[in-house]
């Protein structure tokens, strides 16, 4: 059988995205095992065994708190004796220990060197399309200690357009498997990279931009024009008279003053610089991420974002 090990933190969708998977699977017409190989989280293989009924893919567990490359070996034993085509392994999300985690990843990869040598292997992150720069920190430590080889990014049936996958891919070379768009067994999709930027320019049509430099291709955002709440500022945008595609760098001064009705911004990786007031009166302003890229933040950049924490 070829093997899945499904990886990522706790509450990215990683237990329910498997288990659309294997319902994706067994529609196809293949023999799917689930290895419930998180046992540190109280009911994950509660979660994982009503996948496995929903779907019709069998399931192999054990109690909590038990190791879980026992829980593989039994796993693969179990596929062995019924002709199973595909394994799919959850695993416990903890970064709080990442040693931890590594050890217990290596030991699962090294049972299924073992027991199933030369089989064909995946390693799935699950990212929540959400997290914005989270998602590309939780990408670089996952690729580090497990090797990532695909993605698949989930919750985007909200108003999260997930621009994140752009940085993960551009820095990480890490292929988008699927894409979770709902909460139903069909809602995961494979992965189409044209519709997925269509979504993503849809949004930036909503931004004014500014050209900063020719030569360097840069521009900075001037105004939001749109009606979401919660919105994903663009990487880059296109200028239509000469037809180009500058990097955002920088968000202009007064930039999103006043706009009452927004509540969540994530800004890109590209943005060097927050200009003087740029989110001045967004009293309603919950959540902002700010990455490690931004140099310089404005005066008054923040003021009377009554809502933030």
């Amino acid at each position: 059988p070829s093997v899945v090990l499904v990886i990522g933190v706790n509450g990215v969708g990683k237990t329910t995205t498997i288990g659309k998977i294997a319902t994706r699977m067994v529609s196809e017409g293949k023999k799917v095992l689930l290895v419930a190989g998180d046992t540190f989280r109280a009911a994950a293989a509660d979660q994982l065994e009503i996948w496995a009924e929903r779907s019709g893919a069998s399931i192999v567990r054990q109690h909590e708190g038990a190791d879980p490359a026992s829980v593989v070996f039994d796993g693969i034993q179990s596929a062995k004796a019924k002709d199973v085509d595909v394994i799919l392994i959850d695993t416990a999300g903890r970064l709080h220990n990442k040693q931890n985690l590594m050890n217990e990843l290596n030991k699962i990869s090294r049972i299924v060197d073992r027991e199933l040598p030369g089989c064909s292997r995946e390693t799935l992150l699950v990212l929540d399309g959400t997290t914005g720069q989270n998602g590309l920190i939780q990408a670089k430590t996952f690729k580090e200690i497990a090797g990532v080889t695909s993605i698949a990014l989930t919750k985007l049936d909200g108003t999260a357009k997930g621009g994140i996958v752009i940085a993960v891919a551009d820095e990480l070379q890490i292929p988008v498997k699927f894409i979770g768009v709902g909460e139903k067994a069909e809602d995961l999709m494979p992965f189409e990279g044209m519709p997925f930027v269509d979504a993503l320019l849809e949004e930036a049509n909503d931004f004014s931009f500014n050209i900063i430099d020719d030569t360097n291709v840069t521009a900075e955002v001037i105004g939001y024009n749109g009606s979401a709440t919660e919105i994903t500022i663009p990487t880059t945008a296109k200028c239509s008279w000469d037809g180009r595609t500058y990097d955002i760098v920088r968000i202009a001064k007064q930039a999103f003053l006043n706009k009452s009705n927004l509540t969540k911004i994530s800004m890109p990786y590209s943005i060097k610089l927050v200009g003087d007031m740029a989110f001045m009166g967004c009293s309603n302003l919950g959540f902002i991420t700010v990455p490690s890229s931004v140099e310089s933040i404005g005066s008054y950049a923040f003021a009377g974002c009554s809502s933030m924490t």
